[in-house]
């Protein structure tokens, strides 16, 4: 969905001042891959959470005013979640030069990975949260923190943003992140409701 002729858009950036002590608690930054996918980039002084935490917050975004452009309506519906990656140009040539712009911190994506043994072997299990497709392309493995962790305990996927390289640590670890925001067009047809996904960057090979 991504190609050298295709371009940002518009990049919105856009701060949500909330007063505690005089900071602002934290930050959004939009940037607008097409008119039907979006990112969010939250950071800021209270803008860290956990993988899951950070998950609901991105769900919540399709109810926020900041969303007003992508608004749903009756042929319209919204849906957020911590950023999935179907495409190898998504990162490095929008993601990161994006975010560093922002922060220098690692920041948590959609990836969630946990270990199980089948017969005599170990086995990586990998998922998107928004149960898309599982490419995990930039994920370098063995990684110590996966070799150590209990069998089905699950680790969840952040991106150093020095290196760009994805790694697995708690999911309680509080980090920045990015939200991806969706917006679907409702098709009325006989008997049911179906949902057709428009530019959501899902990618098959």
């Amino acid at each position: 969905f991504l190609s050298g002729m295709q371009r940002i858009l518009k990049i919105i950036v856009i701060s949500l001042a909330m007063c505690l002590a005089g900071a602002v608690a934290e930050e959004l930054e939009i940037l607008e891959l097409t008119p039907h996918f979006n990112l969010v980039f939250v950071h800021g002084k209270d803008a860290a959470r956990g993988h899951q935490q950070a998950d609901v917050y991105c769900r919540n975004l399709t109810n926020n005013p900041l969303m007003a452009n992508f608004s749903s309506s009756k042929d319209w519906l919204l849906r957020g979640h911590l950023m999935s990656v179907h495409d190898p140009n998504l990162m490095p040539q929008y993601v990161m030069p994006w975010v560093l712009q922002h922060s220098q911190e690692a920041f948590w994506i959609g990836g969630v990975v946990y270990k199980v043994r089948h017969g005599h072997r170990d086995q990586l299990i990998q998922f998107w949260v928004d149960r898309s497709e599982p490419h995990f392309r930039n994920f370098h493995t063995p990684i110590k923190a996966i070799e150590e962790a209990p069998y089905n305990k699950p680790l969840c996927v952040s991106v150093d943003y020095d290196s760009g390289r994805w790694g697995a640590h708690s999911c309680r670890n509080k980090l920045n992140f990015v939200c991806q925001v969706m917006r679907f067009k409702v098709l009325s047809l006989p008997g049911y409701q179906a949902e057709k996904t428009l530019g959501s960057g899902k990618r098959r090979n």
